[in-house]
């Protein structure tokens, strides 16, 4: 079982959860001490739940295939502060350990949904 929904809703596998139509991707809640054990947060849009699924990081690293870097960029004057907020998927041109989390998020949003 990949995660169960306060409404009883199973998902068996994590393509299950993200390839359906009433699940979508609302943020990131970010660990700075430690990104990956920050978490994603996603909402079960079926009538009669609404609830907030709380996910973290590590159940999708897989998903990103670039380098992770070990330095924030967060203090420097280039940094747009792009990982402040929740849902922000623009892309950062800063070398951040940020990027990676920014990345994930994308391809979930870009996830193909069962019809």
């Amino acid at each position: 079982m990949f995660i169960k929904c306060s409404c009883q809703k199973i998902w068996k596998t994590r393509e299950e959860f993200l390839s359906d139509p009433m699940v979508h991707l609302k943020g990131y809640q970010v660990h700075f001490q430690k990104l990956t054990a920050g978490f994603f947060l996603f909402n079960h849009e079926m009538e009669k739940c609404g609830t907030t699924l709380s996910l973290e990081v590590e159940k999708f690293l897989d998903l990103y295939k670039g380098p992770i870097f070990q330095d924030s960029q967060k203090q420097v004057t280039e940094c747009a502060g792009h990982c402040l907020y929740q849902k922000n998927l623009e892309a950062c041109p800063n070398k951040c350990e940020c990027i990676f989390v920014q990345s994930i998020m994308k391809t979930i949003e870009l996830y193909p949904k069962k019809s």
